[in-house]
């Protein structure tokens, strides 16, 4: 029987520790490689067909011994009992994985939330699931080049503060909304944004709604060349650091953020901001030297990706185009 009372001491690595625990890591790693877009593809999983019954039967032993004392552990361990069912036949049919895996997701970072709210994790760090993402990766670029280009055809302050509050309270009312009603909330997060959204989110605030409250208060607060740098370095050197990261990080800076990664970052948001601030019309840049422009490119670049590393817990969606926009308003002031 599962002693919820008294949870056992963990070791570094959870194994021997708490069981719960143990099952909610190799569920990570399962999923987090179900969720990487080069395999989560019909057929891709077959081999792990027998863990995935295994991991199934536990969760299931787990929710049994545990429904009477803790009932809302309980009840996501069934839910990740049946979630891991559905994808073993999936698999096993070779049927694509992608929605499944993400409802399973969700499952996971429900019980990591309950794990970690007990305080049963000493020693033991349960990750956010990042899968590899390329929809979300293109919607980062839209967006950061949506919000320079308008704020290069539209230099009107007041205009773009009242777009952005638009935007932002359009956000924080779906957020409202979704935690009133939790079919709602399935709705938005497996339909609404399930191509971009993480398992995360539908527990906690996502990150367009971070980035609609950055992107108001960035202009409230600073120059228009100021923010425009702030949302190209996000769009475009986020992205980068999540792809070059993956493919190229060896040497880890903090948690799963690499040095490999932040000079993507840092690479990729230099040469793409330098470009757009030359090919696009600023006011703040008439008969301003090359050397100068690349220097605010550089800058805003080194700036956002040291803060991508460093800037957890908060949502870097927030944190990178204020922290940049606040950079570069110092720079050039």
């Amino acid at each position: 029987m599962i002693a919820f009372a008294q949870y056992r001491p963990l070791t570094s690595t959870g194994i021997g520790g708490d069981p719960l625990v143990s099952l909610a890591l190799e569920l990570h790693h399962l999923l987090a490689d179900l969720q990487d877009a080069r395999r989560a593809r019909a057929g891709q999983a077959s081999p792990k067909l027998e863990q995935m019954r295994q991991m199934a039967e536990r969760a299931r032993n787990y929710a049994a011994e545990l429904r009477q004392n803790q009932p809302s552990t309980a009840e996501v361990l069934a839910k990740i009992a049946a979630r891991l069912e559905l994808l073993r036949a999936a698999a096993g049919e070779g049927r694509p994985l992608k929605t499944l895996t993400l409802r399973a997701g969700r499952q996971y970072e429900s019980l990591a939330k309950l794990l970690r709210e007990k305080a049963t994790t000493q020693g033991v760090e349960l990750p956010t699931l990042k899968p590899r993402n390329y929809a979300r990766n293109a919607y980062h670029i839209f967006s950061g080049f949506l919000g320079a280009g308008l704020y290069t055809a539209f230099p009107d302050r007041t205009l773009i503060l009242w777009i952005c509050g638009i935007y932002t309270a359009t956000m924080l009312a779906m957020e409202g909304t979704r935690r009133l009603h939790p079919r709602i909330n399935q709705f938005m997060v497996d339909k609404m944004f399930g191509a971009i959204a993480r398992p995360i989110e539908a527990y906690r605030i996502n990150s367009g709604t971070w980035y609609g409250i950055a992107l108001f208060l960035m202009v409230w607060l600073f120059n228009p060349l100021a923010c425009i740098c702030g949302v190209v370095a996000l769009g475009v050197g986020d992205p980068a650091a999540a792809i070059l990261g993956r493919r190229f990080g060896r040497h880890k800076l903090r948690g799963h953020k690499s040095l490999e990664g932040m000079l993507g970052f840092a690479g990729v948001a230099t040469v793409v901001l330098l470009a757009f601030l030359l090919l696009t019309p600023h006011a703040e840049l008439v008969g301003v030297p090359f050397w100068r422009v690349l220097a605010i490119s550089a800058w805003a670049a080194l700036v956002g990706a040291v803060t991508e590393v460093y800037c957890e817990p908060v949502d870097d969606n927030f944190a990178i185009p204020l922290v940049v926009a606040g950079a570069v308003g110092l720079f050039t002031c």
